[in-house]
C-alpha cells in the first residue's frame, strides 16, 4: 500500500500496521467522498485491488437504494464529531454489512468507516423471517377465506400476501370461464396488474393454459427457452417475465383456475416456493368456489331489488343530466304544456318551473317568430326530432335572445308519443363571434382592394411628385412658379396621406415598425389636437412604467388623431375627452374571439361625452366609407383605417357607446420588452453623388421621371422595364453598376424573384426596393433576405438622394 495515499504520517506507522492486522474492513474517506485508505481486510472483503479502490467514490460501493442513508450517516458523524453506528444492514456487492462512521481524530474533514460482514447472519435472519411470513400468510389467508364470501376481497388478499412473502415482480389469478373454457385474468398485483386484468387466453394457451389443462404445477426457470410461454405478455405489458411459477386452483379434483407468480430474474423459483404456494392455492380455490356459489344465490335474490333501484337511478340520472346541462331544457307533454324546466332555463330566461307549469309554449315565443316556430313544431311531430334550428326566445323581462333549438319526441311504454324535450342554446356569443369573423373577412377583402388602389395611386402620385421635384430643383426660390410647385408638393403629400389610410385597411399595411412610447405619443398628439379644438377639455391618466409596443409610429398617431377627430365631431359644442393608458394581461377567454395570442397588452382608452351611437351605427362604425356626416364632408375612412391599422399590428379595437352617454374606444396593442430609441432628425438637404444606377420599374412614367431625378443628382441611369430585362442589363454592366432601384410589383418576374436572380449573379449587389405598397408583407420578406433598403412611393428628390447614400454607405 502506498504511504502517499494514507493519512498516517511516518511517526504513526505503527497504527497503520495495527489497522492492517484488524479483521474488520477499515476505510478512510476524504471530504469529497473519495477513498484515500483501505486496509487489507477491506481489500480482501471486496475482492478488489488497492489501485482500483483508492480514489474511487465511497458511496458507489453500496447499493443505489442505500446511497442516501450512507451519505446521511457520514455527514452526521462529521457534523456531530462523534461515532455513528448503522443498526440496519447495508448492501455491499453480494454482502450485507454493518457500518460505523467516525470523524477524523486529526480534526480534518476525513471520515473513518469500519465495515463488518454480516451476510451469514442476515441470511439466517431472512430465512427465519421467511418461515414466519409463510405461517403468517396461511393464517391470514385462512382467516380471510372464513370471514368473506366476496371474490374481489379474496383475490386481493391472496395476491398481496403472495407478493410480499415471495418478493416477486407480480402475481395473478386466472379462472376458467364456463362454456368457453377460456382462461380470464380476474385479478393481478404488481407493476403490470391493471394492464393484465381482463385478459383472455384460449384453453391450453400459454403456461397458465398448460397448468389448467394438465392440472399440474409448473416452474419455468427461463421463459425465453420455454415454448409454452405466451410471449405477447412481454410485449403488451412492457414487463420482462424471465421466470414463472404456476399452480392449479382445484376443488374436489376439478381445476377452476391458476395462481401464478412472475419475476424478471431467471431461475427465481424452486421447490421451496412451490411447497409454499400449493397449499395456499388449495385454500384459495375453496374460497373462490364458495364465493361463486354465494354470488349466484345472491343474484337471484337481488334481481327484483336491482330492477327497482335501476328505475330510481335512471330517473335520478336523467334529472341530474338535465339540471347540469349548460343549455336550457324544456319538457312538454303531448298537449304542448310545460312539465319541466331545468335551472339553466331559469337563469337565462328568468321564468321558474312554478310560473310555467301546465302552460303552453306560446308564452316564450316572440310574436314575429310564432309562425316559424309552429312550422318547427310540425316538423318535430312529423320527423320525431329537430336539430339546431336558429330562432328567438323571449325572456321574462321582455328581452329577445337568439337561440339554437334542438328537440325530440319521447314515447310511453306503449310506444305512443308522450311529449317532447326541447334544448335551447343561447347563441348570443356565437352571433358576436360570427359578426366579428364577418367583419374581419369583409375588412380583408376590402383591404386587398384598397392595397391595390393605393399601389396604383402612389405610382401616379410618384409621377406628379417626381416631375414637380425636378422643376423645383431647377428653379430659384424667388421664381414666380416656385411657390406654386411647393403647393403641388403639398397636395401630392395630402394624396399620399390618403393612400396611407387606404393601406391602413390593407392586410400587412405597416411601414417602419420599431418600439414606441405610447404615453409620449398620446401626450404630443393630444396637445396638437387640442390646439385646434380648445373648446374640448382633455383629461389624461397615463400609467407610469407603461410597457412599450412595437409599431409604426405614424400609423398609430393616425389612429389616435382619427379617434380625437371622431370625438370632436361628437361634441360640436365642446365637452370632455378622457385619455387613459394601462398595462393589461389578456387571457384566452378574451383573445380567442379575435384569433390572437393571450399575454401582455397595452390598453389605450379614448372616452368622450358626446352624442353617442345606437346599435345600428356601432355595427357599421368600422366599415370603410361609412359616415354619419353629410355627403362631401367625410371619406368614411378614418375609423375604418384605424381598425385596419390596429388589426395589422396584432391588436384589438372595440367601442362602447350609448345615445347621449358618449363613447369609449379601447385599443389593445401587444406589449414589447424592447427599448425605445430616440429619433435623429433627418437632414433635408439634397445629396448628390456619382456612379451608374440601374432603375427597374414596369411603369413608363416612373422610368421617365426616375431617370431624370437620378441624372439631376449626378448619377448615370440605366433603365429596365421588367425583371427579365433587369437581369440582362445587370449581367452586361455589373462591373460599373453601383446599385439597383427595384420595383416590387411587376408582371412576369416580380421584385422578389428579380432580387434573388441579381444576388445569384453578384452576391454583393446593392438593392433599394421601391413600391407603392408598404414595407410590411412581401417587401419585408425581401428586405429580410438581405435587400439593402426600402423607399415608399411617392418620394421626392431629397428623399431618394438620402436613401441612395444610405444604401451606398456614404456619409451624409
Amino acid at each position: 500500500m502506498s504511504e502517499n495515499n494514507c493519512e498516517f504520517s511516518d511517526n504513526k506507522k505503527p497504527f497503520g500496521f495495527i489497522l492492517e492486522k484488524i479483521s474488520e474492513g477499515i476505510l478512510i474517506v476524504d471530504s469529497q467522498g473519495r477513498i484515500t485508505y483501505a486496509n487489507s481486510a477491506m481489500l480482501s472483503f471486496c475482492e478488489v485491488s488497492e489501485k482500483s479502490l483508492i480514489g474511487s467514490d465511497f458511496v458507489q460501493m453500496f447499493a443505489v437504494d442505500d446511497h442516501p442513508r450512507v451519505i446521511e450517516l457520514m455527514k452526521t458523524a462529521r457534523d456531530k464529531q462523534e461515532a455513528i453506528s448503522e443498526e440496519y444492514p447495508l448492501r455491499l456487492d453480494q454482502h450485507m454489512v454493518s457500518a460505523k462512521f467516525f470523524p477524523s481524530a486529526t480534526g480534518d474533514d476525513n471520515s473513518i468507516v469500519i465495515l463488518n460482514d454480516i451476510t451469514a447472519q442476515s441470511t439466517a435472519e431472512a430465512a427465519l423471517k421467511l418461515r414466519d411470513s409463510e405461517l403468517d400468510l396461511h393464517h391470514k389467508a385462512t382467516q380471510m377465506f372464513n370471514s368473506s364470501l366476496k371474490l374481489d376481497q379474496v383475490f386481493v388478499a391472496v395476491l398481496e400476501e403472495v407478493r410480499r412473502l415471495m418478493n416477486v415482480m407480480g402475481s395473478s389469478i386466472w379462472l376458467i370461464e364456463e362454456g368457453t373454457e377460456d382462461l380470464i385474468c380476474k385479478q393481478a398485483a404488481g407493476n403490470y396488474g391493471e394492464t393484465l386484468v381482463g385478459w383472455r387466453l384460449a384453453s391450453g394457451e400459454g403456461l397458465v393454459g398448460w397448468v389448467a389443462k394438465h392440472g399440474k404445477s409448473l416452474i419455468a426457470p427461463e421463459t425465453s427457452d420455454d415454448e409454452r410461454h405466451y410471449k405477447e405478455f412481454d410485449l403488451l405489458t412492457g414487463m420482462d417475465m424471465r421466470s414463472i411459477l404456476s399452480v392449479p386452483l382445484s376443488v374436489k379434483g376439478d381445476v377452476i383456475g391458476v395462481l401464478q407468480v412472475v419475476d424478471s430474474q431467471t431461475k427465481r423459483f424452486n421447490k421451496k416456493h412451490l411447497a409454499l404456494l400449493e397449499p395456499l392455492a388449495g385454500s384459495a380455490a375453496i374460497a373462490i368456489e364458495n364465493a361463486r356459489l354465494y354470488e349466484k344465490a345472491q343474484q337471484e335474490i337481488s334481481i327484483r331489488k336491482q330492477t327497482e333501484e335501476a328505475l330510481r337511478e335512471s330517473e335520478n340520472k336523467y334529472r341530474t343530466v338535465l339540471e347540469a346541462n349548460p343549455d336550457s331544457v324544456i319538457v312538454y307533454d303531448k298537449a304542448g304544456k310545460v312539465t319541466y324546466l331545468n335551472p339553466t332555463y331559469t337563469k337565462i330566461f328568468g321564468w321558474t318551473l312554478e310560473e310555467c307549469l301546465g302552460k303552453r309554449m306560446d308564452m316564450f315565443i316572440p310574436k314575429e317568430d310564432r309562425s316559424e316556430t309552429y312550422e318547427m313544431i310540425k316538423k318535430l311531430i312529423d320527423e320525431g326530432n329537430l336539430l339546431a334550428v336558429q330562432t328567438h326566445q323571449k325572456t321574462k323581462s321582455g328581452d329577445i335572445i337568439p337561440v339554437s333549438i334542438s328537440g325530440a319526441i319521447f314515447y310511453d311504454s306503449e310506444n305512443q308519443p308522450a311529449g317532447s324535450v326541447v334544448n335551447l342554446r343561447d347563441i348570443r356569443e356565437q352571433k358576436k363571434l360570427e359578426a366579428q369573423i364577418h367583419q374581419a373577412q369583409k375588412m380583408e377583402a376590402i383591404g386587398t382592394l384598397a392595397g391595390g388602389i393605393a399601389h396604383d395611386y402612389n405610382n401616379l402620385l410618384m409621377g406628379i411628385l417626381g416631375n414637380t421635384s425636378l422643376m423645383s430643383f431647377d428653379l430659384k426660390s424667388d421664381h414666380p412658379h416656385s411657390e406654386r410647385l411647393k403647393n403641388i408638393e403639398k397636395y401630392v403629400q395630402s394624396g399620399a396621406d390618403l393612400t396611407k389610410q387606404l393601406l391602413g385597411l390593407a392586410k400587412g399595411g405597416k411601414y417602419e415598425v420599431k418600439p414606441i412610447d405610447i404615453n409620449d405619443m398620446m401626450e404630443k398628439s393630444s396637445e396638437m389636437f387640442n390646439r385646434t379644438k380648445k373648446e374640448i377639455r382633455i383629461h389624461s391618466d397615463y400609467q407610469k412604467d407603461l410597457w412599450n409596443v412595437e409599431a409604426d409610429r405614424s400609423q398609430i398617431e393616425q389612429v389616435l388623431l382619427n379617434l380625437y377627430v371622431n370625438a370632436g365631431q361628437a361634441m360640436p359644442e365642446g365637452g370632455e375627452l378622457y385619455l387613459k393608458t394601462e398595462n393589461v394581461i389578456l387571457d384566452d377567454s378574451y383573445t380567442q374571439y379575435f384569433s390572437l395570442k393571450s399575454g401582455d397588452y397595452v390598453k389605450i382608452s379614448v372616452t368622450d361625452t358626446g352624442t353617442g351611437m345606437d346599435d345600428n351605427i356601432k355595427k357599421r362604425i368600422f366599415d370603410p366609407f361609412f359616415t354619419t356626416k353629410d355627403i362631401g364632408r367625410g371619406t368614411g375612412l378614418g375609423l375604418a383605417s384605424a381598425y385596419g391599422i390596429v388589426k395589422n399590428h396584432g391588436g384589438i379595437i372595440n367601442v362602447y357607446s350609448m345615445i347621449d352617454k358618449g363613447s369609449t374606444f379601447n385599443i389593445f396593442l401587444p406589449a414589447s420588452k424592447k427599448e425605445v430609441k430616440k429619433d435623429i432628425p433627418a437632414n433635408q438637404k439634397t445629396l448628390k453623388g456619382t456612379g451608374t444606377i440601374l432603375l427597374v420599374d414596369d411603369e413608363d412614367m416612373i422610368i421617365d421621371v426616375g431617370s431624370q431625378i437620378l441624372a439631376s443628382l449626378g448619377y448615370m441611369p440605366l433603365l429596365a422595364k421588367s425583371g427579365k430585362e433587369a437581369i440582362d442589363v445587370y449581367e452586361k454592366n455589373k462591373d460599373r453598376i453601383v446599385m439597383v432601384i427595384l420595383d416590387m410589383i411587376m408582371p412576369g418576374m416580380g421584385g422578389g424573384e428579380t432580387y434573388d436572380r441579381l444576388k445569384s449573379i453578384d452576391p454583393k449587389v446593392r438593392v433599394l426596393l421601391s413600391s407603392g405598397y408598404s414595407i410590411d408583407g412581401q417587401a419585408s420578406e425581401i428586405v429580410d433576405r438581405g435587400c439593402n433598403g426600402f423607399i415608399q412611393k411617392p418620394f421626392n428628390v431629397i428623399q431618394l438622394s438620402r436613401k441612395i447614400r444610405e444604401v451606398l454607405g456614404e456619409a451624409s
